[in-house]
């Protein structure tokens, strides 16, 4: 069985610097300091803003939408009218550049980089001990997910990377063909469109979900999975298989 896991928000939480990486990417009348300063000197209202986009963000195109409001966004629907109301290519010229500045970040202070990402509790464990396949599902890039995989340790406890993520089902798609897969992620959007396809789909009670995403997982009857609990979905997803 391969146990599918997204990253952000799932194995790893790094919102500080997800916000610093959104802010200079589009503010690029300013000059980019190093990352700790950067982010000692994020306005606490954008980091603010930004959290509020961060619970409905799918990509790094997403995390840019936190540059075109003037204050948190509510809820989906206010999501997704400022998105599209702001020029498709603004926002991917955005996360191009962002890409750039995380990137920067990453090779010229890496040690002050991995500062700002932590392990949820449990996961290297999980990651470490379990007996089935991890694949990595994530719009994160590649190599930042193995930076941060090899400096925990885990990269040897990874089979595969599928990292800057567009569409996850795809690489879902690719990996039921060979697989059984649990697939667990902690953006609801996600998961219900996993659901379509012949595997299992969980959705993440840690990480960025909303009290509104929770009504709508409820109604669909979307399961949801704990990270104390994560061990035994595994096992018990596994024996239901053989």
């Amino acid at each position: 069985m391969i146990i599918a896991l997204d990253f952000d928000g799932v194995i790893c939480d790094g919102l500080l610097e997800c916000a610093a990486v959104t802010w200079y990417a589009g503010h690029l009348d300013h000059c980019i300091p190093p990352l700790a300063e950067a982010v000692e000197s994020l306005p606490q209202e954008y980091i603010d803003r930004f959290r509020s986009v961060r619970n409905y963000s799918r990509t790094l195109t997403d995390f840019m939408v936190a540059n075109h409001t003037t204050s948190p966004v509510r809820d989906r629907q206010e999501f997704d009218r400022v998105r599209n109301a702001t020029p498709a290519q603004m926002l991917d010229a955005e996360a191009a550049i962002g890409e750039q500045i995380r990137t920067r970040w990453r090779t010229g202070d890496f040690t002050s980089w991995m500062t700002q990402h932590t392990l949820y509790p449990g996961i290297h464990e999980f990651i470490a001990r379990t007996p089935h396949e991890i694949a990595i599902v994530s719009a994160k890039d590649p190599a930042s997910i193995s930076a941060i995989l090899t400096h925990h340790g885990l990269a040897g406890a990874v089979s595969r990377i599928h990292g800057s993520c567009t569409d996850k089902n795809q690489v879902l798609r690719h990996l039921v063909k060979s697989s059984p897969v649990l697939f667990i992620d902690d953006n609801l959007a996600n998961v219900m469109a996993a659901e379509t396809l012949p595997l299992t789909a969980m959705w993440a009670e840690w990480g960025y979900r909303t009290i509104e995403d929770e009504a709508v997982a409820a109604s669909a009857g979307t399961t949801s999975v704990t990270l104390n609990g994560i061990n035994d979905v595994a096992h018990a997803t596994y024996e239901s298989l053989t």
